[in-house]
C-alpha cells in the first residue's frame, strides 16, 4: 500500500506459545482493500475468555474509529487527538462489557496502535505491548511500558538487566478496561526506505533480545517469514505467553 510515494508492506503473526492453553492477543494489519494505513496490537487480560474478548472488543473498536471509511473524524484533529479517542472510547466498550457479564468481570488488555500520518506514524501505547523501529540492522524501542519494573528503573531502583529477569517482570500499571478513564501515551516516528516499524506483545520481547530481534529483521526472506521467524524465535527460547508480531516495512514506489 502506497503514500506519499513510498510502499508499506505489512505481515502479522500470532501464536498461543508453549505454555498458554489459548491465545488472548488480537492483530490488526491493513488488509489491501482500502486506503487505511493502520497496525493494532492488543493483549488481553482476564482468564477463560474474558482476555480473548477485551483484546478482540479493543482491537476492533480502535479499528473502526481509525479506518477512514468507518471511522468518524473531524478534520482539526491531529492524528494524536485521533488516538486518543479511539483509545478512550476501547476503555469504555471493554470495560462496560465486564461490568455486563459476569464472565468477563476484572478483563482488560494492553494495546499498541500506529496510524500513518502523513510522512510519519503516530504510536499509541497502554501497558507493555511495544513498538518498535528498525533501521541500519539495529531496534530502537519506540515506547516506554506502564509496568511495575518501568516504574522501579525510572526511579534508579533496577538497571535493564534486572528488570529483565525480575519475579514482577509482567505486572502491568496501566491497561484498557480496567478504570473509568486510561492515560495513554502517544509518539512520532519516520520510516525511510529500508526500514520498519514493528509492534509485538510482550510474549516476544520476554524470550528474544532486541539483537536477535534486529538479525531476524535484517535478513532477506519475506516479511511474513520474518514475523514468523521471530514468534519461532520466542517459542524457541521457552514461549511462557502468547506471542504476536506486526510488522511494517517502508521501501521506494519504482518509477
Amino acid at each position: 500500500m502506497s503514500a506519499n510515494g513510498i510502499v508499506y508492506d505489512y505481515a502479522g503473526a500470532t501464536d498461543r506459545g508453549r505454555w498458554r492453553a489459548r491465545n488472548e492477543d488480537t492483530y490488526y494489519i491493513p488488509d489491501g482493500a482500502g486506503p487505511d494505513h493502520l497496525l493494532i496490537v492488543a493483549d488481553g487480560m482476564g482468564g477463560y475468555r474474558a482476555g480473548n474478548t477485551a483484546s478482540e472488543k479493543a482491537t476492533h473498536t480502535v479499528r473502526d474509529m481509525l479506518v477512514p471509511v468507518r471511522g468518524i473524524g473531524t478534520a482539526h484533529e491531529s492524528a494524536e487527538q485521533r488516538i486518543l479517542r479511539a483509545i478512550a472510547r476501547a476503555n469504555d466498550v471493554v470495560r462496560t462489557h465486564a461490568e455486563q457479564v459476569e464472565e468477563c468481570q476484572g478483563m482488560g488488555t494492553t494495546l499498541v496502535v500506529a496510524l500513518l500520518d502523513g510522512a510519519e506514524w503516530v504510536v499509541g501505547n497502554v501497558g507493555d505491548s511495544r513498538a518498535y523501529h528498525y533501521a541500519r540492522r539495529s531496534v530502537r524501542q519506540i515506547t516506554v511500558d506502564h509496568s511495575l519494573v518501568q516504574e522501579m528503573m525510572d526511579a534508579g531502583r533496577l538497571t535493564q538487566e534486572e528488570a529483565a529477569v525480575h519475579i514482577h517482570r509482567n505486572i502491568i500499571t496501566r491497561a484498557v478496561g480496567t478504570e473509568e478513564s486510561v492515560l495513554a501515551d502517544t509518539y512520532r516516528v519516520a520510516l525511510s526506505p529500508g526500514e520498519m516499524l514493528m509492534l509485538c506483545s510482550d510474549g516476544l520481547n520476554e524470550h528474544v533480545s532486541d539483537r536477535e530481534i534486529a538479525r531476524i529483521l535484517s535478513g532477506r526472506s519475506a516479511l511474513e517469514r520474518k514475523a514468523r521467524a521471530l514468534i519461532a524465535a520466542a517459542n524457541k527460547r521457552g514461549g511462557r505467553d502468547n506471542i504476536t508480531v506486526v510488522l511494517a516495512a517502508c521501501r521506494e514506489v519504482s518509477a
